[in-house]
């Protein structure tokens, strides 16, 4: 999770540590997700577009471009509804998008979605 806000990161943790399926770890920027992302690929990248000092759209094109980090589902955490921003964040990589404030069944829900559609593309498909 890329977050600077410490009372969304909070919220957001609670939520889905509570269900006992995820473990979040959070990264404060844009060079802090790159470097964990690298290290251990997450199941999925929960991105905040309005962590100061971050260029969201350079972090999801950064995080596409990498084959280590290419194909982890990420999803857009914001309270901006713009939907030229929603568009961009999409063109740049995004797999969804969440507006704050958000229910913490429907974060549960989209999280678990979001890596359900990931594990079902990687499975290799084979033809008899």
């Amino acid at each position: 999770m890329v977050d600077g806000n410490p009372q969304a990161v909070g919220t957001i943790r609670q939520a889905l540590e509570k269900t006992d399926e995820y473990t979040v770890i959070v990264a404060r920027d844009g060079p802090e997700c790159m470097q964990q992302a690298a290290e251990k690929p997450p199941d999925l990248i929960l991105l905040d577009i309005h962590v100061p000092g971050v260029d969201e759209m350079e972090l999801l094109r950064q995080l596409r471009s990498r084959s280590d980090t290419s194909s982890i589902p990420i999803l857009i955490v914001s309270v901006d509804t713009d939907l030229e921003r929603m568009a961009a964040c999409f063109e740049a990589g995004a797999d969804g998008f969440l507006i704050k404030p958000f229910d913490a069944a429907v974060l549960c829900r989209r999280v678990r979605s979001a890596i359900a559609r990931h594990k079902a593309r990687s499975i290799p498909r084979y033809a008899w």
